[in-house]
């Protein structure tokens, strides 16, 4: 069975996401290159005043941050266990961001 790599996944949903995005939304990209065993990509989405961010490391784990128009940060950790859930994850941002 073929390991899932989720930094090399995010890579790929940002470019995507990049060719399909109205303008309205800010979209940042970075990832981990100090060639560490266990690599990290983030995106941080911006728009209507909210912000929402992703971190998630080449296992899996993820943290993911929402910040609401008062500035209240929120945050909860995940364990994906398939790039379908970082994908819903990435939808759930883009709709708490994009309302």
């Amino acid at each position: 069975m073929q390991k899932m790599n989720f930094v090399d996944a995010l890579t790929d949903w940002c470019a995507a996401a990049s060719l399909k995005l109205d303008g309205s939304f800010a979209v940042r990209f970075g990832q981990s290159e100090d060639g560490r065993p266990k690599s990290s990509a983030w995106v941080n989405v911006e728009a209507h005043g909210k912000s929402a961010e992703l971190i998630v490391w080449s296992s899996g784990e993820a943290e993911v941050s929402f910040q609401d128009l008062d500035g209240a940060w929120s945050d909860e950790h995940y364990d994906f266990d398939s790039v379908g859930q970082m994908v819903d994850v990435l939808d759930l941002m883009m709709q708490r961001v994009g309302s």
